[in-house]
């Protein structure tokens, strides 16, 4: 979720994957190492959508991290 780091609070990012993650696995359909390809592809769907659409609010300032120095 990097792309979003700096943009959309973590505890966001956070909430959007384990919601992504607990309907891939309660689907019945996704399991082992295609779950966390799965959930990292549709969680940053759900995102980029809940950002074009005013849901959720981008932060303010980016936040430097190891991963995206400022």
């Amino acid at each position: 979720m990097a792309r979003f780091e700096g943009r959309v609070p973590l505890d966001q990012v956070v909430r959007v994957a384990r919601e992504v993650e607990s309907d891939l696995s309660g689907a019945g359909g996704v399991y082992g190492a295609a779950l966390g390809e799965q959930v990292e592809s549709v969680a940053a769907a759900r995102l980029a959508d809940l950002v074009a659409a005013g849901e959720i609010e981008p932060e303010a300032e980016a936040v430097p991290s190891p991963r995206n120095p400022s």
